[in-house]
Formats: C-alpha cells, structure tokens, sequence
C-alpha cells in the first residue's frame, strides 16, 4: 500500500507543479503586457513633458511639482537633440526638398523620424513634439492652414502663422 500512497502524491505533486508552472506563464505575460503598457505611458509623458520644456514662454500651464519625469534619461535625449537642432534641422531639409508646398505634420514627423531624427516611436508624442519643435523655431510657418508647415524662406509674404493667436486689445 505504500507504493500506492507514493505513486498517488508523486502524481498529485507533479500535477501541482505543472499547474504552477502554466500559472506563472500566465503571470508572466501579464507582467509582460503591464510593463509594454507602463512603457508606452512613460513615453506619452516624457513626450508631453519634454514638449512643455521645448516651448518658449509661458503659455498659462503649471507642471504640478509632485510630477516627476518617469525616465529622464529619454528626457535629455529629446533636449539634448532639440538643442542640437537634428529634429529641426532634419525638418528643414526634408522641407527643402518639398519646394514651395506645405507638408502635414504627421508625414512630415514619419518622413523625420525615416531619417533619422529623434522622435518618439509613439506617435501622439512623435508629432505633438515635433509641433512644439516647429512652433518655436523662426524657420517654419503653417501658411495656408493648421497642421501643415513649409519653410518660411518659400513664403516671404506670409506675416504669420494660420492659427496663431492674436493679442486682443481689452476695453
């Protein structure tokens, strides 16, 4: 009788093993999944946040100080490159080869991104960075209609930007 006993635990005790194991599979791509989700949170934020960074003057938006940047290593990527102007210059040649039309800002921030330029691979966070990037510098103008951008040197007669907001005389 006790080879019986013997078998039945060795049985039952491989049973629980490998339902374990299969559990802790399951667990495993759930970490998985939570990590890639947590990930593509970090990036929108850094994204976000690098962007507030990148925009000159103060536009009325606070950064609570309990924010903190989550990575910010990706963080001085992105200003290490605005700074260097890649992005922006990466823009501008792709803007040059574009001629006298305007670009959409998504295609413009694939066509970037195609060659090399430091863009989030989100790309919510990819084209709003690259709006922010293009607002700020002096050589880029949205001339017919927002979202789209062209080189100023290619609208000379252009004034400023569709979309820009006025300053309102108050009574």
């Amino acid at each position: 009788m006790s080879t019986n006993t013997e078998t039945d635990f060795a049985e039952a005790t491989a049973c629980q093993v490998s339902n374990l194991t299969a559990y802790r599979e399951q667990l495993s791509d759930r970490i998985d999944d939570l990590i890639a989700r947590r990930d593509r949170v970090n990036e929108q934020i850094n994204g976000l946040m690098a962007f507030l960074r990148a925009t000159p003057g103060d536009h009325g938006i606070k950064l609570d100080e309990s924010v903190q940047d989550p990575e910010p290593a990706s963080a001085r990527v992105f200003e290490q490159t605005t700074h260097d102007g890649d992005v922006a210059d990466v823009a501008h040649q792709v803007l040059r080869e574009v001629g006298a039309k305007d670009v959409h800002y998504v295609e413009l921030a694939d066509k970037v991104k195609a060659r090399g330029g430091r863009l989030p691979d989100h790309k919510p966070s990819a084209t709003s960075m690259l709006n922010g990037i293009l607002n700020a510098d002096p050589r880029f103008i949205r001339p017919f209609r927002r979202g789209h951008y062209a080189l100023q040197e290619h609208f000379p007669n252009v004034n400023r930007s569709v979309g820009e907001r006025r300053n309102r005389k108050r009574a």
